[in-house]
């Protein structure tokens, strides 16, 4: 039977406890990247609904 803190420390972990918390520190600062590079940053009025067609040679 292994104990938590004999499996940590006797190097049966493929990466090692640190590289894993680096990993997982960087992908949670990189979560939010993919809006910050959106076109949703341009986006200032929410759409409702179906634009209005635009007139074609007639009154308004």
């Amino acid at each position: 039977m292994c104990h938590v803190h004999a499996c940590v420390t006797s190097g049966d972990t493929a990466l090692g406890v640190q590289t894993t918390l680096w990993i997982a520190v960087a992908g949670g600062c990189c979560a939010g990247l993919w809006l910050f590079f959106s076109p949703l940053r341009g986006v200032r009025d929410i759409p409702l609904g179906k634009p209005e067609p635009a007139p074609v040679g007639g009154k308004p």
